[in-house]
């Protein structure tokens, strides 16, 4: 029920949110294309699009709060450029909506996404499962997962559906409705519920988090959190600026490089070990690498 106070909190917060966008485009300016470059995916739990060879391992793109934007069609558009093959489930709005108002509108519903509330599942989880377990049958290998600003920490909720490859761009879930930033405990927050932080622990699947160093929709607390809690599991790429979207809006050639090398070895395209070029993990005083045995290690 809509009462007056929820009310009143979305349409402060509605008033807000075009003053918080997800980049510069860069991603669209890099590799153009059309929506016809794109098939439409009719036997999944969400509407989807696919790009790339349908022999190639299958990566799944998670698309932003605006929407499935050009940004991220180009994304997807770069990987299947690389091999992969690519879908896009469109969690809602429509394809190339670009609005982050109406996104935030169409996605912060009760029966979607809970982008405010403390270690919070969000519904859309459920049908994403179903994407990650139909792209796994239509491939017959393994999927990789990449997740964006709202749907960042997603890619961790979902390892236990033939997921061994997740990259967390940016993740901004929990954050305030008034300030969209997160704010007191929300900075420290993973978001996600209980359950699922608890499969993702058990994984033993390595991951990589990537995020602008001045990014305060994606604050340092958050990233120490997430790297406290898995340890050894995470290389982080922190890229220098206060831009926010790292693959997409605010797209960095080095970082989508390293997430494809990462990507090639997880998923079985690459045979030998692949060194990163700005990723860092654990001990290692530089670059880390992704080995022989799909692991991180320093080099």
């Amino acid at each position: 029920m809509l009462t007056r106070r929820r009310f009143l909190r979305t349409a402060v917060a509605a008033a807000a949110m075009p003053l918080v966008g997800c980049g510069h485009h860069l991603a669209r300016k890099k590799f153009p294309g059309k929506r016809s470059d794109f098939h439409d995916v009719g036997d999944l739990p969400l509407p989807t699009l696919q790009i790339g060879p349908s022999t190639g391992r299958g990566v799944i793109v998670l698309h932003e709060i605006p929407g499935l934007t050009k940004d991220d069609l180009a994304l997807a558009r770069a990987l299947g450029q690389r091999g992969f093959n690519v879908f896009a489930p469109l969690m809602f709005g429509t394809p190339e909506q670009d609005t982050v108002l109406g996104g935030y509108l169409q996605a912060c519903r009760k029966d979607r996404f809970e982008c405010s509330a403390l270690s919070a599942r969000s519904p859309i989880l459920d049908k994403l499962a179903g994407v990650c377990d139909g792209v796994y049958a239509r491939t017959g290998h393994d999927v990789g997962v990449i997740g964006m600003c709202l749907t960042g920490v997603l890619p961790l909720a979902l390892l236990d559906h033939h997921v061994d490859a997740a990259i967390l761009c940016q993740p901004t879930v929990p954050f305030d409705a008034l300030r969209g930033i997160p704010v007191g405990e929300q900075v420290h927050n993973l978001g996600l519920g209980a359950d699922d932080l608890d499969a993702a622990r058990r994984s033993p699947v390595p991951f990589l988090l990537i995020h602008y160093d001045g990014d305060r929709r994606c604050p340092p607390e958050r990233v120490k959190a997430i790297r406290d809690t898995f340890a050894n599991r995470v290389a982080v790429i922190a890229l220098p600026g206060k831009h926010h979207s790292s693959l997409a809006g605010d797209f960095d050639d080095t970082a989508f490089d390293d997430a494809v090398d990462y990507l090639g070895v997880r998923l079985g395209v690459e045979s030998g070990a692949r060194d990163m070029r700005i990723a860092r993990w654990g001990p290692g005083p530089g670059p880390c690498r992704i080995g022989v045995d799909r692991t991180w290690h320093a080099r």
